[in-house]
């Protein structure tokens, strides 16, 4: 690789994995040429623990932005970062090897401009009710991204890019508390970047640790789908899944009572749901289903996809005043960002 290539990494109160997170990718992808990590917490004495790393590797460059959103992190970083290629990578992220390799090479070969790579849950061993398991599939099943592909032209995490298309597009929005990389994206697909898709270039993303972390973030990136997305998708879900539920209560009801008809209907979407959950997960990380333990399908993951229906609807409600009752003010940001530049 001869094109300069800087990583990009936001990390917020999570800096003791931070320094061998950071080596490790120096140590493993030589190719980088400049690792910039963005420290948007908030310390009592105003001074970042992360400073000492600076003068570990003169590669490592540290930027404190206490209190910024990811937006605003990331202008700061690319901003300072030389002409060549960013590319985005989140403190809970682990790339697996030859991801750099594969998400660079359409850039360095003129074949893109925008580069989006996969992204899979990490494996999280736990264990529950006494039995050893991985808990990647159940935090696939209730996170937050849609499935990637050569449509897709996500933000996020696992992307690369040329810095001039950042400068294109006037940055990222940094009014956002979340939901700035897909508003990035919207707009750098509005300027007509070529993008294209690295099925190759894999990153493992720590969803967790805990559920109640996966559902809350779930919350938030509802409530950010339905103020930035013209049609929210998770609105659409909501929407088909409250259609299907009255569907199969009036089928239930034609032979059981009302009450019963309504758990079993209940049932059958969040079977149905748990389903094509578990079936997704292993069609893009391999491996088979069939070694889940029966609790974990029959018990556990169902009981999760219902709580991940109640915190999407949350957010779907969360999000529509911005919608309805907030819509000429809502409208009036995004088009700022999406004629000009970051707000």
């Amino acid at each position: 690789m001869k094109s300069e290539i800087s990583v990009i990494m936001p990390v917020c109160n999570d800096e003791r994995d931070v320094r061998s997170h950071a080596l490790s990718i120096l140590d493993r992808f030589p190719a980088v040429t400049r690792l910039f990590i963005v420290d948007a917490a908030v310390y009592p004495d105003g001074v970042s623990p992360l400073r000492a790393m600076a003068g570990t590797d003169v590669r490592i460059h540290i930027i404190e932005a206490p209190g910024a959103y990811p937006g605003a992190a990331r202008n700061r970083a690319i901003s300072r970062a030389p002409d060549g290629i960013i590319v985005h990578l989140d403190g809970g992220c682990r790339p697996a090897d030859g991801w750099l390799e594969a998400l660079c090479e359409p850039l360095l070969s003129n074949a893109a401009d925008y580069v989006t790579g996969e992204v899979l849950p990490m494996k999280t061993p736990t264990r529950w009710f006494g039995f050893h398991h991985d808990a990647a599939p159940l935090f696939f099943a209730i996170s937050t991204w849609g499935v990637r592909s050569q449509q897709c032209m996500a933000g996020g995490a696992s992307v690369a890019y040329c810095k001039w298309v950042w400068e294109k597009a006037a940055g990222m929005p940094e009014w956002l508390r979340a939901g700035e990389d897909v508003l990035f994206a919207r707009k750098v697909r509005l300027l007509g970047i070529r993008h294209c898709f690295a099925p190759d270039s894999i990153c493992y993303w720590q969803v967790g640790p805990r559920i109640i972390d996966v559902l809350r973030r779930k919350y938030r990136y509802t409530a950010a789908d339905m103020r930035l997305t013209p049609a929210p998708a998770h609105l659409k879900a909501t929407i088909g899944r409250l259609v299907f539920f009255a569907f199969l209560l009036c089928t239930a009801a034609a032979f059981h009572p009302a009450l019963p008809a309504a758990g079993a209907a209940a049932l059958l979407l969040i079977a149905r749901s748990t389903y094509k959950a578990i079936r997704r997960y292993y069609s893009r990380a391999g491996g088979s289903y069939r070694r889940l333990p029966p609790h974990i399908i029959f018990a556990i993951m169902p009981l999760c996809i219902a709580a991940l229906y109640l915190f999407e609807a949350a957010g779907v409600i969360r999000g529509l005043p911005w919608r309805f009752a907030r819509r000429k003010e809502n409208r009036a940001l995004i088009q700022q960002y999406l004629i000009g530049g970051h707000t």
